[in-house]
């Protein structure tokens, strides 16, 4: 049986990420934590742009709270699933290549796990300067750690995890300063360890979604990561399985 074409693999690692963005406990926290920092740093009516919106489920929570949202996607689907969530302002885009957004005309750029999508990571966050406005933001989650690069980054596309130090350089090199650099996602860090563990016995070359997780674990782990939240609104936990930095032109 011949393998489907890239076309038709692509759509289908959308429209998982599409229908778990409903339900699913990462999703849903990753969106409120995106949008407590959001709104502490734009006000309602601001022009946020979403690099990499996905299944569109952020940009329309934003849109929903008052702010004008542009989205973009590399994925056709994204885009159309984005579309669907009622954001017109929504193109198909590689950020990688360069953004076709006028200079200073955004507030926010939003990037969540998004640049470990991108090979050429400098050349998006020098876009994306050019395009905030004088004293725009940037907010961004990648996942930390590259010793703990493993079958689940290559199943989600990634080029690579990131450091602090990574994050600082790029902040750097592209004329940006970092205001809040904190990791998230403490509860994530044994699984991924395991699953490391696991490729070096059992290599997994693929994946059908996201690992299910049961309900009893579920409400638990839901109530840390919250808590987490609130701690994260506050202060910089030293350890987790992400990164989250904002940064300031």
């Amino acid at each position: 049986m011949n393998p489907p074409p890239i076309e038709e693999k692509n759509n289908k690692w959308i429209t998982i990420h599409h229908e778990t963005e409903k339900n699913y406990w990462w999703f849903i926290l990753k969106r409120k934590l995106i949008v407590h920092f959001s709104q502490s740093l734009v006000r309602q009516g601001s022009t946020i742009l979403e690099i990499g919106c996905g299944g569109g489920r952020l940009s329309r929570e934003l849109q929903q709270l008052g702010y004008r949202v542009v989205s973009t996607d590399f994925e056709p689907s994204a885009v159309q699933y984005t579309r669907e969530m009622g954001i017109n302002e929504c193109f198909v885009s590689n950020g990688g290549e360069g953004i076709p957004i006028a200079d200073e005309s955004i507030d926010l750029v939003v990037m969540t796990d998004v640049l470990e999508h991108i090979q050429n990571d400098e050349l998006t966050m020098n876009e994306c300067r050019r395009i905030l406005k004088k004293e725009g933001y940037m907010l961004i989650t990648v996942p930390a750690h590259p010793y703990l690069f493993s079958s689940w980054d290559h199943w989600n596309k990634h080029f690579r995890r990131y450091t602090k130090k990574r994050l600082f350089y790029l902040a750097n090199n592209s004329h940006l300063k970092i205001k809040k650099l904190t990791y998230w996602n403490i509860p994530g860090l044994p699984f991924a360890v395991l699953r490391k563990i696991k490729d070096f016995f059992y290599p997994q070359p693929n994946y059908e979604g996201f690992p299910p997780v049961p309900a009893l674990i579920e409400l638990p782990l839901k109530g840390f990561v919250s808590i987490e939240n609130s701690w994260v609104y506050k202060f910089s936990l030293p350890l987790g399985l992400s990164l989250i930095c904002i940064l300031k032109k």
